[in-house]
C-alpha cells in the first residue's frame, strides 16, 4: 500500500520549479522510475514523461496529488493489485501576476480511482501498470 501511495504522489506531483535548463523534468523522472518496473518505465518515458514536460514548459502547468486511501484488492507472493482514491489539483501561473512565478491559480480538484498492479522484484514491490476504475458494474 505504501508503494502504491508513493507511485501516485510521485507520478502526479510536478511543476515549473522542477524544469531544468533544457526543459526536462529530470528529478521528476528519476523519482517515478524508482517505484516502477522497467517494462512500465518504457511506457512512462515514451508517453507520460513527454506530456508532463510539454505541459509544464509550454503552459507553466503544475500538479499535486492528495491520496485519500489505498487498499489491497488481491495479493500473492510476487504480485498484488491495489485500489487507490486520490485528488489531483492542477495549477497555472496567475494571469493577474505574470511576473511573479510564485503566484498560481489552482483548478478544481479531480478525484480519481485507480487499480494499480504491483510485482515483487528482488524483494521490492514495484508498480507494473495502472488503470482507472470507473465503477461500471458496481451495484
Amino acid at each position: 500500500m505504501a508503494q502504491t501511495r508513493q507511485f501516485v504522489l510521485r507520478l502526479n506531483t510536478y511543476g515549473p520549479d522542477q524544469l531544468d535548463d533544457q526543459g526536462h523534468l529530470g528529478a521528476y523522472r528519476d523519482q517515478v522510475l524508482e517505484v516502477i518496473t522497467p517494462k512500465f518505465a518504457t511506457d512512462f518515458e515514451k508517453s507520460g514523461l513527454p506530456i508532463a514536460e510539454q505541459t509544464v514548459a509550454q503552459a507553466g502547468y503544475g500538479r499535486s496529488a492528495n491520496v485519500f486511501g489505498v487498499g489491497v484488492e488481491s495479493m500473492d507472493a510476487d504480485s498484488a493489485t491495489a485500489i487507490l482514491a486520490a485528488g489531483l489539483t492542477g495549477s497555472y501561473p496567475d494571469p493577474k501576476n505574470p511576473d511573479d512565478e510564485t503566484k498560481r491559480v489552482d483548478a478544481d480538484q479531480d478525484v480519481l480511482r485507480w487499480e494499480v498492479d504491483l510485482v515483487r522484484s528482488d524483494g521490492e514491490w514495484l508498480i507494473d501498470d495502472y488503470a482507472p476504475v470507473t465503477g461500471e458494474g458496481a451495484e
